[in-house]
């Protein structure tokens, strides 16, 4: 009987399940699957264990079988696969596990990849699965925020997951109808100066519509000048990471407004926090359905013997369509700076970047549409 493995390498998404179900359903019924238990350190080990039809809930978030930041050992992962009698194997992962999948696939294993990440930092692909479900959750909660700012004469800051690229942020930012996006690719800003401009942002929206307010986002990987470090240098993962507090960061940036904000606007600062909500939720319609159709396409790739690829989207406007390229392309990793997508002067979001994502978050909000229809 043929046989193929599966596991899922890094921080865990909302639609794992909805991928893995899309490649049972396209593998040949004859095929049994197996999963590695917490990612490559099953792989390693040999723990692992079947995956049975009835066994995957795909509107469930995360995994039963775990996901861990391990490296692959190359010849503990052959002598695993030679012993299970493998045919192939699937990693569902972002850079540095699909990274870890070329690594064995160069030593001759039969690997192919699907493009996870929320945090859409993969090369070659449009987007990265994980990412529809993290942008609609912070999104929303921005949405949301105008009506406590509105209501209460508030600047609310807000950080968000999104690790040391932007493309989290900035499209939050867009679709939450913020004022403006602390950015956090390779930029430094003053904390004044950032205060400066919400300041500025909450007295425009007082006169434009009677009450002052502000709602900022905030990349997790911002580097603020001024404030306390939100970083952990003592928690580094095993690919040289170091832990990111975006709660701290809020706290960091509340006690800093209130230490140095002028008397009249001491008062007015709030904060929250988006974090594992953006991984934890089930997947939107569109993550689901995506996610199905990469992991029927990484199905199909098996079937073939097309290995050393992973799935990836192309295409913007109305749709996105499923294609294959290699994993040594699509491992390395995107940054948003350099594609023109922010202008990180004045930490606003290019509204280009609302065409090319409409097709999965629709056309980003008015302003006006996110205060009190008796404020308009």
């Amino acid at each position: 009987m043929p046989r193929a493995g599966i596991l899922y390498g890094g921080g865990h998404i909302s639609s794992f399940m909805a991928g893995t179900a899309g490649f049972r359903t396209e593998l040949p019924p004859d095929w049994e699957l197996i999963g590695f238990e917490d990612g490559y350190a099953g792989l390693n080990s040999g723990t692992y264990r079947p995956i049975a039809g009835h066994l995957i809930e795909p509107q469930k978030a995360g995994t039963f079988l775990g996901s861990t930041r391990d490296k692959a050992d190359v010849e503990k992962a052959r002598e695993t696969m030679r012993r299970l009698q493998l045919d192939a194997l699937l990693a569902m992962a972002g850079n540095d596990h699909l990274g870890e999948a070329q690594k064995l696939y160069e030593a001759g294993l039969p690997v192919v990849g699907w493009p996870k990440t929320m945090d859409n930092d993969l090369s070659v692909t449009r987007f990265t699965l994980g990412y529809p479900t993290a942008v609609d959750v912070a999104s929303r909660r921005l949405r949301n925020a105008h009506t406590g700012a509105v209501t209460n004469k508030r600047i609310y800051f807000v950080p968000m997951f999104g690790r040391d690229t932007d493309w989290v942020a900035a499209a939050a930012g867009l679709w939450g109808g913020c004022d403006f996006v602390v950015l956090g690719e390779k930029t430094e800003y003053p904390f004044g100066m950032i205060m400066d401009k919400a300041i500025g942002a909450y007295d425009a929206n007082g006169t434009r519509y009677g009450r002052p307010f502000a709602v900022i986002a905030v990349a997790e990987g911002a580097h603020i000048k001024g404030v306390e470090s939100h970083l952990r240098p003592e928690d580094i993962d095993k690919h040289g990471h170091m832990k990111i507090e975006p709660m701290k960061l809020a706290l960091v940036i509340k006690d800093a407004w209130k230490k140095s904000a002028p008397p009249a606007y001491r008062d007015v600062v709030a904060v929250d926090a988006i974090t594992y909500e953006m991984r934890d939720c089930p997947p939107s319609p569109l993550d689901h359905e995506y996610a199905r159709e990469a992991g029927a396409e990484c199905a199909r790739m098996v079937k073939e013997g097309d290995f050393g690829k992973s799935a990836v989207f192309k295409g913007e406007g109305h749709g996105y369509r499923t294609e294959r390229a290699p994993l040594s392309e699509v491992s390395k990793q995107r940054f948003m700076r350099p594609e023109g997508w922010a202008h990180y002067d004045d930490m606003t979001v290019n509204l280009a970047l609302g065409g090319l994502y409409e097709p999965l978050f629709g056309k980003p909000p008015e302003k006006k549409d996110l205060v009190f229809r008796a404020l308009r």
